[in-house]
């Protein structure tokens, strides 16, 4: 979720189907330990990798590695946004898709279905 101190990010952390606990999504901007809820899984609304150049040469010309010699990668895809965009509208955000999917994961069929799988 993290590459860095510096690098800013959330998730959306939820219980393991081994878990002993009731299904419990809850979103963070720590770095929580994946035993916070037993066992859990974590979603990160960002990505970090190092860019790696092709054939292991130096890339001196790359500019996408401003953040700190990381680049962010998106985990909210393009498809997933048209997706979004071609029911609600071109307003629809990569965010408020992030935020919307939480919303889900937090009401109350959602989590009674979660509890049977």
């Amino acid at each position: 979720m993290f590459s860095n101190p510096r690098h800013i990010n959330i998730g959306i952390v939820l219980t393991a189907s081994a878990s002993p606990f009731e299904f419990t999504p809850f979103i963070t901007n720590l770095l929580s330990t994946l035993h916070l809820l037993d066992t859990g899984q974590s979603y990160p609304r960002w990505a970090y990798a190092k860019p790696e150049s092709p054939y292991g040469e130096l890339d001196f010309a790359s500019t996408d590695t401003a953040d700190h010699g990381y680049q962010r990668v998106d985990n909210i895809t393009v498809g997933i946004l048209a997706l979004y965009r071609g029911g609600v509208g071109n307003q629809v955000s990569k965010d408020d898709v992030f935020y919307y999917v939480y919303g889900l994961l937090t009401t109350l069929p959602t989590a009674r279905r979660m509890r049977r799988t």
